[in-house]
């Protein structure tokens, strides 16, 4: 018989509720076994990389590059105070003092330190007048604090220096936190 047809011949059938009798555990209890097991996993992977990327700095203990990558590290894994010290590090090699303190600014930014966003934004311009990113960070700052007008002339300085931030960013009020 084709399997296709029979219902033709054998009407449908369903079948009777069936308690089992299982229950869905309560999330207290998923979360108290779970928790503390996922946070070892993130703890491990963070002293791994730690570990491994403090070799690279030591490898070059005067470039500021392997402390921006300890410093991007620490932000991956929410660590603002251990990335702001890396940062700091980073600010003392000219090659990397003006990306070092944009991500200052940035991480001053997220933690709603406007004071020091601004001081840290205004760093890195002195050091590179020419980067975009900070133009455009600074533009973000001043949208936050109610400054339109100073946040579309740093909008302007941004595209001007990147046309391609225009695609991302169309006008300054794209910019609004």
């Amino acid at each position: 018989m084709d399997i296709h047809l029979a219902w033709r011949t054998y009407e449908p059938v369903t079948l009777p509720d069936v308690a089992s009798g299982a229950k869905a555990p309560a999330r207290e209890d998923i979360e108290e076994k779970f928790l503390p097991d996922w946070k070892a996993l993130v703890e491990l992977k963070w002293q791994t990389s730690l570990n491994k990327a403090k070799q690279e700095a030591a490898a070059e203990p005067n470039s500021g590059a392997p402390w921006m990558k300890l410093g991007f590290l620490a932000v991956e894994f929410r660590r603002y105070d251990d990335a702001k010290n890396y940062f700091v590090k980073a600010r003392n090699d000219p090659k990397t003092a003006a990306a070092a303190s944009n991500n200052l600014g940035n991480l001053a930014f997220i933690r709603n330190d406007m004071e020091s966003a601004a001081y840290n934004y205004n760093q890195a311009l002195e050091k590179d007048p020419n980067d975009a990113q900070v133009h455009l960070n600074l533009a973000r700052y001043y949208m936050k604090i109610g400054k339109a007008d100073k946040a579309s002339a740093a909008y302007d300085k941004a595209v001007k220096r990147d046309p391609s931030l225009r695609e991302q960013y169309p006008d300054v009020s794209s910019l609004t936190p």
